[in-house]
C-alpha cells in the first residue's frame, strides 16, 4: 500500500502542517502499442497519449499544484504556501519524452515539448521534474534515443531547472541482485551521467522496475557502498506501484522508500481534484 509523502514545507521561515505530496512516475507519452495488436495505451498509465499528459498537467494547475523535483523535496525547497507540491518524474529516457526532429525542433507531441508549451501557455507554472536516466550502452541505447544528442538532452533539461537521476546501468530488477551488482549497478549508472555534464549532482535514485532487493539488509547499499569506496551517495531512493492506495491520514516520509504512482488516466484526475473514492 502506497504511504504518500509527505514533508514540513518552510514558508517565510515557519513550518506549516505536514503536506501529502504525490509523485508520479511517467514512462511513454504516447508510444507505440506494447505487443502488435495490443492496446496502444494501456488503463495503468504506462503509456498515455499526449492529450492524457497535456489533460493531468491542466487539473495539477487548476486545483493549485506546484511540480517541484525529488531533489527539492528531500531538501525541503519552499513552495508558495498557497500551493500543492507535486512531483513529475520520467523513467528510462524513452524517446517519447524528448525528440528532436531533423530540422532541430522539439517534437511537438513528446513529452518535454508539451511541458515547454504548457508553461508558455501558463508562466505561473514551473518547468520542474526529475529524469531517471538508464546508462548509455549496447544493450540500452543512448537516453532518449537518440545517437549523439544525449548531452545536449541532459544539458538542456538542467537548464530548464530539471533535475537528472540515476536509473542503474543495465536497468535489472534489483530483487535478486548481490552486494556487489547492486553497487556496480548503481555506481556505474551515476558515472555515466556525470561524463555527460561535469559538476551535475546525481543523488536521487529510482530502483528498476520500483522492486527493492529481497534482503532488507542490502537496502543500505542503494544509499551509498560501504566505506572506503563511496562511489555514490543517495539521499533519496524511489519506488514504483501502478495502482497504489493512497492514505492522506496515514502520510509518512522515508526518502528511501519513497513511493510513486502511475499516471492512470482518469483515476489520477480524481486524485488531483480530491474525488478519489480510494
Amino acid at each position: 500500500m502506497l504511504l504518500p509523502l509527505a514533508i514540513l514545507i518552510c514558508v517565510h521561515g515557519l513550518q506549516i502542517r505536514p503536506q501529502p505530496i504525490l509523485v508520479i512516475g511517467y514512462h511513454e507519452i504516447g508510444g507505440p502499442a506494447e505487443f502488435p495488436g495490443g492496446p496502444r495505451y494501456d488503463i495503468h498509465g504506462l503509456n498515455i497519449s499526449v492529450a492524457t499528459f497535456r489533460r493531468q498537467l491542466g487539473v495539477m494547475h487548476d486545483n493549485g499544484y506546484w511540480p517541484i523535483t525529488m531533489r527539492d523535496v528531500i531538501r525541503h525547497r519552499k513552495i508558495p504556501k498557497e500551493k500543492r507540491p507535486i512531483v513529475l518524474t520520467f523513467d528510462d529516457g524513452r524517446a517519447t519524452q524528448f525528440k528532436y526532429l531533423p530540422n532541430g525542433k522539439l517534437d511537438s507531441n513528446c513529452a518535454v515539448r508539451v511541458m515547454v508549451d504548457f508553461h508558455h501557455h501558463h508562466p505561473d507554472w514551473p518547468m520542474r521534474g526529475s529524469f531517471y536516466l538508464i546508462a548509455g550502452s549496447d544493450k540500452n541505447g543512448v537516453p532518449f534515443d537518440q545517437e549523439g544528442l544525449e548531452r545536449q538532452k541532459v544539458r538542456q533539461l538542467l537548464k530548464w531547472g530539471f533535475e537528472i537521476g540515476n536509473h542503474s546501468l543495465t536497468h535489472p530488477s534489483f530483487r535478486y541482485l548481490t552486494d556487489r551488482q547492486i553497487m556496480r549497478e548503481i555506481a556505474v549508472g551515476a558515472a555515466y551521467l556525470k561524463r555527460l555534464t561535469p559538476g551535475i549532482q546525481v543523488d536521487t535514485f529510482a530502483l528498476p522496475y520500483g522492486q527493492l532487493p529481497i534482503h532488507a539488509q542490502t537496502w543500505p547499499l542503494l544509499r551509498q557502498p560501504p566505506a572506503p569506496s563511496r562511489s555514490y551517495k543517495n539521499i533519496g531512493v524511489l519506488l514504483f506501484d501502478p495502482a497504489p492506495q493512497l492514505s492522506p491520514d496515514k502520510a509518512t516520509f522515508n526518502p528511501f522508500l519513497i513511493q510513486r504512482m502511475a499516471p492512470a488516466p482518469g483515476r489520477v484526475e480524481g486524485i488531483l481534484t480530491n474525488k478519489s473514492k480510494e
